[in-house]
């Protein structure tokens, strides 16, 4: 896929190129051995938010020749986002949040829908690390540990490749 993740951590990450040198759980020396695609809350180029310069507002990037697969992410990010505000609306009542102020919050969230994909690795090459903080193949990491942010996280179950994340910012 030839589309690079741009400043605003949108597009395509290779395989073998993501190091997370920013991580506060463990020292990363090696790059995570996987590829993603990465999209956001789409802003355009004209909207409020990216003439101003917000972190992380703009455009998502797309990959030409891929019939359907806009749609598809499009369709699945919006089902996503829905599900998270009606869990902050179904939070707010249960707080007892009458004038509707956590609603408010998540009008324009922070959404962070990564399609993500772990090649499979010959048997036996994995294992896990001695200190038992990541999983190691043939000296490097499939994943290493690091520390999440936002209001919540949805997970798809394993095999699945794919995790979406909508925000408030870090908590």
């Amino acid at each position: 896929m030839a589309i690079e993740l741009d400043r605003n951590h949108r597009g395509f990450i290779p395989i073998n190129s993501s190091t997370d040198i920013n991580s506060s759980v463990d020292t990363v020396t090696t790059p995570n051995q996987s590829e993603s695609f990465m999209m956001m809350r789409d802003d355009a180029p004209d909207s409020t938010a990216v003439k101003r310069g917000d972190y992380l507002a703009g455009p998502n990037q797309w990959p030409a020749g891929v019939p359907g697969f806009r749609e598809a992410v499009d369709a699945y990010n919006d089902a996503m986002t829905n599900l998270g505000r009606h869990l902050v609306d179904l939070l707010a009542a249960g707080l007892g949040d009458t004038a509707g102020e956590l609603h408010k919050a998540f009008l324009t969230p922070t959404t962070w829908l990564r399609l993500l994909y772990y090649p499979p690795q010959p048997a036996g090459r994995a294992t896990i690390s001695s200190d038992r903080r990541h999983i190691e193949t043939s000296g490097s990491s499939r994943c290493w540990p690091k520390t999440m942010w936002g209001a919540s996280r949805f997970m798809r179950p394993e095999g699945s490749g794919s995790m979406y994340h909508l925000s408030m910012g870090p908590l």
